[in-house]
Formats: C-alpha cells, structure tokens, sequence
C-alpha cells in the first residue's frame, strides 16, 4: 500500500514539475532515498541562475521565480 502511495503522490507532481522546470521528476528522484535536493539545487544554479548570496535560500528563490505553489510542491516532493 506505501508504496501505490508514494507512486500517486510522485504521478501527481510530475507534469507539473516538468512544465515548470522542462525536466524530468523521475531525474531528481530515487526509490530509496526520495527528491534528491543536491541534484535540484544544482538545476537552480545551472540552469535557472540561482546565486547563494547569504540571504536568498534556494527554497526563496524558487517561490520567487515561479511562485508559492511550485515552492510547496518541492516541500511536498522532499516529505515523499
């Protein structure tokens, strides 16, 4: 059953994630270990411009770029 769970909760957030981002969830996701957030910090860096200035976190980062729903979605993506 947990694991029909985490399969409907990753489908959920999937086309969303790849409209957003124009890459694949399943790229930043491992069966075992769950939303690998190095590999989608890196993604912010490379390919959207994400700076570490000290005061800007990724997570403010993404809720400015795209909004307050894409920054819940990768909160929710990271508790799977």
């Amino acid at each position: 059953m947990e694991n029909k769970t985490l399969s409907l909760k990753f489908k959920n957030h999937q086309s969303l994630f790849q409209h957003t981002f124009q890459e694949r969830l399943s790229k930043f996701f491992h069966p075992i270990l769950g939303f690998d957030i190095v590999k989608f910090d890196d993604l912010m860096h490379c390919k959207f411009e994400y700076k570490e200035d000290g005061k800007t976190s990724c997570s403010d980062f993404v809720k400015q770029r795209f909004g307050e729903n894409i920054q819940k979605m990768i909160e929710i993506l990271l508790s799977i």
